[in-house]
């Protein structure tokens, strides 16, 4: 099952089957409950709603739940760069797609809604959590990924959450430069990102990492399966 492998497989250099299909299913089911905690929490804003009594127990959990999703992240990098992407080229071409295929249509979606949005009702768009000036530079700013640089918060028109991707893209550049490249310079070169994007996003990163380190805990010591379970 999850975590469970003989002696005699891990003397022999079998890989343990971190990533079976329960586990999978079980990982989808974290998501999803952190996804929908985070949708009930933006939900429940008065300019929506106007603040619903019964989803006010969740307002706290918002944040919690965008770690959840860090954690996750970095468990699932950690084992796709593992088991599945050997190659420098092969981890940025996946990383890539993942991110653009969501990025992209967000950003679409987010200008076309927000022209609706604004016709129908352009009084609701009157706070500071719509930001439209220069709408070129926060499209470029948001799609280079350069967004949440050091104290920079540039939001694509009223899409608040995408600030994570800007926070993940990067995540992932360090840990393919740490994790693939062989050269003893790759060691300035995180540094030399850690620079560039600045305290804010990097505060955030040994949460990211905290994943990365759970499953090279399952994959390196004989743990059992609910105990890994219970990890996340």
């Amino acid at each position: 099952m999850l975590t469970q492998y003989s002696p005699d497989a891990r003397n022999s250099g079998v890989t343990p089957a971190v990533m079976n299909k329960p586990t999978s299913i079980y990982l989808d089911l974290i998501r999803f409950l952190a996804a929908v905690t985070v949708f009930f929490v933006h939900a429940n804003y008065d300019r929506f709603t106007g603040g619903l009594p019964v989803l006010w127990r969740l307002k706290d959990f918002g944040n919690d739940a965008v770690m959840v999703f860090f954690v996750l992240s970095g468990f699932v990098i950690a084992y796709v760069s593992d088991q599945k992407e050997k190659t420098l080229k092969d981890y940025f071409v996946s990383r890539f797609a993942r991110l653009y295929s969501v990025a992209i249509p967000a950003l679409i979606l987010t200008v076309v809604l927000d022209h609706i949005g604004l016709r129908l009702d352009f009084d609701m768009y009157d706070g500071g959590w719509f930001q439209n000036d220069r709408p070129a530079w926060r499209l470029a700013s948001n799609v280079l990924f350069v967004n949440e640089l050091w104290f920079r918060s540039v939001r694509p028109f009223s899409n608040g959450p995408f600030w994570s991707l800007g926070y993940e893209f990067w995540y992932y550049v360090i840990f393919a430069v740490a994790c693939y490249l062989k050269t003893p310079l790759k060691y300035l070169l995180v540094l030399a990102l850690c620079v560039l994007i600045g305290p804010k996003i990097l505060i955030l990163m040994p949460v990211w990492l905290l994943g990365v380190l759970v499953y090279y805990i399952i994959k390196h010591r004989q743990v059992s399966e609910w105990a890994g379970w219970l990890m996340f």
